[in-house]
C-alpha cells in the first residue's frame, strides 16, 4: 500500500515583499496546475486559493508506490522556490520504511525526507499487530513486527467442531461437492512372506 497526505503553501519567492508580484505567483500556481492535470490518476492533487494564498492539498491510496508524487514535491519546490509544506507518505514496499511514515519537509523550496516523530512505528501504535493466520505476506509482516518492536502474538483462533462440514445436511454451510472416499494407507516395506497351509 502507498499512501500519502500532506499540503504545500505555494511561494514563488521566500522573499516577504515577493507577494506584491501577483502576476508572478499565478504564472508559478498555473505551472503547477498544468503539472498536476498531467499526474492525474486516482490522485487528490487539489490546487486552490484561499484569503489570496495559493496551496496544493495532497492525498490518495494506491497499491504500489508511484514516484510522480514524491517527484512533484520536489518540483513544486523547484518551481516556487519561497514554498513549504508537509507531505507525509507511507510506502510498505519501501525496504527498510515498511512500518513507518516518511515525512518530506518542504523548506524554501527543498524537499527534505526522514521518518516522521509522531507516527512511527505504524504497528503497534496507530494498528493493531497482523493476524498470523491471514494471508502468507500479512503472515510474515507479522513476524517481522515481532522481531522489530517485541508485538505479542496473537491470541489463538478458537474452533468449534468440525471445520468443514459433511455432506447432506441441506443447510447453507453443507459442503456441495462427492462425499470424500476413503483408501487405505499405502504399505511401505517388505511384503511379508507367504505361508503355505
Amino acid at each position: 500500500m502507498f499512501g500519502y497526505r500532506g499540503w504545500i503553501e505555494v511561494a514563488h519567492s521566500a522573499d516577504a515583499d515577493a507577494d506584491a508580484d501577483e502576476e508572478r505567483l499565478r504564472e508559478v500556481t498555473g505551472g503547477l496546475a498544468r503539472r498536476i492535470r498531467e499526474i492525474s490518476g486516482p490522485h487528490l492533487l487539489d490546487p486552490g486559493w484561499m484569503n489570496g494564498e495559493p496551496f496544493v492539498h495532497l492525498a490518495g491510496f494506491t497499491d504500489h508506490g508511484d514516484e510522480r508524487i514524491p517527484s512533484f514535491f520536489r518540483e513544486a519546490g523547484t518551481r516556487a522556490p519561497g514554498s513549504y509544506g508537509l507531505p507525509h507518505v507511507r510506502d510498505d514496499e519501501d525496504p527498510g520504511h515498511e512500518n513507518g511514515m516518511r515525512l518530506t519537509g518542504t523548506v524554501r523550496g527543498r524537499a527534505t525526507e526522514g521518518p516522521s516523530p509522531l507516527l512511527p512505528p505504524r504497528v503497534p501504535v496507530l494498528e493493531d499487530p497482523f493476524h498470523v493466520r491471514a494471508r502468507p505476506r500479512t503472515a510474515a509482516r507479522h513476524r517481522w513486527a515481532v522481531a522489530r518492536y517485541g508485538v505479542p502474538a496473537p491470541p489463538a483462533r478458537a474452533t468449534s467442531g468440525n471445520a468443514r462440514p459433511r455432506t447432506g445436511g441441506g443447510g447453507p454451510d453443507a459442503h456441495a461437492g462427492p462425499a470424500p472416499t476413503r483408501t487405505r494407507p499405502a504399505v511401505t516395506g517388505p511384503r511379508p512372506a507367504a505361508v503355505d497351509g
